[in-house]
């Protein structure tokens, strides 16, 4: 083979590879776009009172670091709480004698003058002022603003 045999092969497959190298570039730079058929997800039916639940629950593991089985506490503070039935209360108002300051209120329809600390029909009078009252019957507080 001579030499200008040589060169033109070469050139011939140098052109090639250039070529295949700026198609393949082509291509990424400018791809095809990809056909969707329509496709309908089918919803899950869910029947009357059923509860759905999350499909991946840990509800107790092993803690890799300190190597126990992780239990729920109970808080000290989370006590079951229970619904008192507040009676009527109402503030009618200040009677002011010298030192001592009585309050009149009434309880279930019943009135009563009553002092700061006392208990009338199982409502003590906790604190009071000209314009409020709090009260406490079984454990539950309730403030009560005086009646126009």
């Amino acid at each position: 083979m001579n030499k200008k045999k040589k060169t033109s092969i070469l050139l011939v497959l140098v052109i090639g590879i250039w070529g295949l190298i700026g198609y393949n570039i082509y291509r990424y730079l400018n791809p095809e776009e990809p056909v969707f058929e329509n496709q309908s997800q089918k919803m899950p039916t869910i029947k009357d009172g059923s509860i759905l639940k999350d499909s991946l629950t840990i509800s107790s593991y092993r803690d890799p670091f300190l190597g126990k089985i992780k239990t729920k506490r109970k808080s000290p503070n989370s006590q079951s709480t229970t619904i008192v039935n507040f009676p009527v209360v109402i503030y009618h108002g200040l009677v002011n004698g010298g030192k001592v300051k009585s309050y009149i209120i009434s309880v279930q329809n019943q009135q009563e003058i009553v002092k700061i600390g006392q208990t009338f029909l199982a409502v003590k009078l906790i604190s009071a002022n000209t314009k409020q009252i709090t009260v406490s019957h079984k454990g539950a507080r309730k403030i009560i603003k005086l009646q126009d």
